[in-house]
C-alpha cells in the first residue's frame, strides 16, 4: 500500500513538471516567432504599410492573435492606430536591446498583465511588438497543440 502511495506521488510530481517544461518550451517558441517577426519588420523598409501590417498579422497570428505594434524610423507606425506602447526608455538600452525579447508584466486597465514582448532596432527603424498571454492564448496552445493534435 505504502508503494502505491509513493508511486502515486512521484507520477503526480513527475507530470506537474512536464507540464511547467512544456507550457515554458512552448512559449519560448511562441517568443522566438515574435522576435523573428519584429525582426523582419525592421530589415525590410516598411513602404505600404496595410501590406505590411497583414504580412505581420498573417506570420504572429497563430502565435498571439491580439498584439500591439509600434515603429518608429523613416516613418511611425501604430497597430492598433491609438495604442498606447512606447519604444523601451533610454536608460534601458544597450549593445544586447538591440534584438530582445521576453515576458514583461505591464499596468494595464488598474491591474497588472502578462505580455510576450519584442524590440528590434535594424536600419534605423525601431519596432516594439507586445502580445497579452492571457488564458485564452495559453488554453489554445494545449487544447490543439503544434500539429493539431491535442496535448492534454
Amino acid at each position: 500500500m505504502l508503494i502505491l502511495l509513493l508511486a502515486g506521488i512521484a507520477t503526480y510530481v513527475v507530470i506537474g513538471q512536464m507540464a511547467v517544461y512544456l507550457v515554458n518550451t512552448e512559449l519560448r517558441h511562441r517568443q522566438a516567432a515574435l522576435l523573428r517577426s519584429a525582426e523582419a519588420l525592421a530589415l525590410v523598409p516598411v513602404t505600404d504599410p496595410a501590406t505590411a501590417l497583414r504580412r505581420f498579422e498573417t506570420m504572429t497570428h497563430s502565435a498571439f492573435p491580439e498584439f500591439s505594434l509600434l515603429i518608429t524610423g523613416k516613418r511611425e507606425l501604430r497597430y492598433p492606430s491609438g495604442n498606447k506602447i512606447s519604444q523601451p526608455p533610454e536608460e534601458w538600452r544597450g549593445p544586447s536591446w538591440r534584438h530582445a525579447s521576453g515576458l514583461i508584466v505591464k499596468q494595464e486597465d488598474g491591474g497588472e498583465r502578462l505580455f510576450a514582448w519584442a524590440h528590434v532596432i535594424e536600419n534605423g527603424e525601431e519596432v516594439t511588438v507586445l502580445a497579452p498571454v492571457t488564458i485564452d492564448v495559453l488554453g489554445a496552445w494545449f487544447r490543439f497543440g503544434r500539429r493539431g493534435v491535442c496535448a492534454f
